[in-house]
């Protein structure tokens, strides 16, 4: 542990920056949630056209002519609402047809939200998209379709900030808003009360210096203060990622399709927080297993180290990948789907780099027992492969 003293004249010397450490990021953060707020930059009230085969072509929908037509369509050139979402709510079930090709089947009274941006991208040799709905008893026009876009604002007030849009893409920025927050906070308390710890953990530069090994007396304090927050983090970030990864699967959860804004509330604490309750357990007991093999292969004090560069390395890709994917998400809006196998290679690529990079490290601490370090490697980095923090993320590819 930190003595008392150096604890405390670490404390005064970084209040300064500390300071400017938070107020940054707070400032970085109003910054980027004052995008969420929504307004309405166009209505079809007007624009609803039909397809009348005689004719080979859409024509303006009257009223007195076309009202029991099965399929009305909108024209939309996504040019014309940059960074613009189509949100559709049916009050009945019908198809989706974009430019005559099925999509997928409304349920009704639930939002769909589609960015025009990334659609066009699927039709560049025809920028005008038709969006056509069918229902076989369909009368009259669709309800509730419309263009929204996300308004830049200085001021968000308390209930835009903290509470819930009654539609599915409120789940979606809402979770943004406190899974990056409770980070920012996290890490910020760490930096503030440990920041050798803090640096130490967040030390990219030991990827290039394979073999070195300097951080003994931290190592030689699993338990610590620092260590039980450093997990804390990095267990609620493997909690978001998997919540980012089963946004991509909103039919395989409930949670993405419950209008009940209280219960969607309770419904996304409970699945973070089993996640992140599970990947807990995990990072202290992997500890309990290093110590156990460590002394079935005779290497002595191992457990700790490997338990520090775990969790330094584990803390540096989990950060790094939920920031990228996060911001890539935000991005593209909420029904835009990740690809979750490219997520998941590159979980697999970082395990079997860090398996080898471990070799470098301990291998040199290790001069006698290569083979023995080898084989203890083999087994306790191959359980990650079988069980682990990646069955969390992406059970769907065990």
């Amino acid at each position: 542990m930190i003595p008392f003293n150096s604890l405390k004249s670490a404390k005064k010397s970084l209040k300064p920056s500390f300071s400017r450490f938070f107020l940054s990021f707070l400032f970085i953060c109003q910054a980027f949630f004052s995008h969420a707020q929504w307004e309405t930059i166009h209505g079809f009230e007007k624009d609803w056209v039909v397809y009348l085969p005689a004719w080979n072509a859409f024509l303006p929908y009257n009223p007195t002519k076309h009202s029991a037509f099965k399929s009305k369509s909108i024209q939309i050139n996504p040019d014309d609402y940059p960074k613009g979402f189509l949100i559709i709510q049916v009050d009945q079930d019908m198809n989706l047809f974009l430019n005559g090709v099925l999509q997928r089947k409304l349920q009704a009274h639930k939002v769909v939200s589609l960015r025009l941006d990334s659609l066009s991208k699927l039709h560049e040799r025809n920028p005008l998209l038709t969006f056509t709905f069918y229902h076989p008893s369909l009368v009259g026009l669709p309800q509730n379709i419309h263009i929204e876009r996300f308004r830049r604002s200085g001021k968000v007030t308390q209930t835009d900030f903290f509470n819930f849009k009654n539609r599915k893409t409120s789940t979606f920025y809402t979770f943004f808003t406190y899974s990056f927050l409770s980070l920012l906070i996290l890490l910020a308390v760490l930096f503030s009360l440990f920041p050798k710890y803090f640096y130490t953990y967040f030390r990219f530069s030991d990827w290039l210096r394979w073999g070195e090994f300097k951080e003994e007396v931290i190592a030689k304090t699993p338990f610590a203060l620092p260590n039980f927050i450093l997990v804390l983090i990095l267990s609620l970030t493997v909690g978001y990622l998997s919540f980012l990864n089963g946004m991509n699967q909103p039919n395989q959860n409930a949670i993405f399709e419950n209008s009940n804004q209280d219960r969607v509330f309770g419904d996304i604490l409970l699945f973070i927080g089993s996640k992140a309750g599970i990947a807990f357990i995990l990072f202290f007991g992997r500890y309990i297993v290093y110590l156990i093999f460590s002394s079935l292969f005779r290497l002595t004090d191992l457990a700790e180290m490997h338990f520090f560069k775990s969790l330094q390395t584990n803390i540096q890709f989990f950060c790094v990948l939920f920031l990228i994917f996060g911001l890539s998400a935000l991005n593209y809006g909420p029904l835009f789907r990740q690809d979750l196998s490219l997520i998941s290679s590159l979980t697999n690529a970082f395990f079997l780099i860090r398996a080898f990079y471990f070799f470098q490290i301990f291998r040199k601490k290790f001069r006698n027992n290569q083979i023995s370090l080898l084989a203890y490697l083999v087994i306790i980095e191959g359980q990650v492969f079988f069980y682990g923090i990646r069955e969390l993320l992406f059970p769907e590819f065990m």
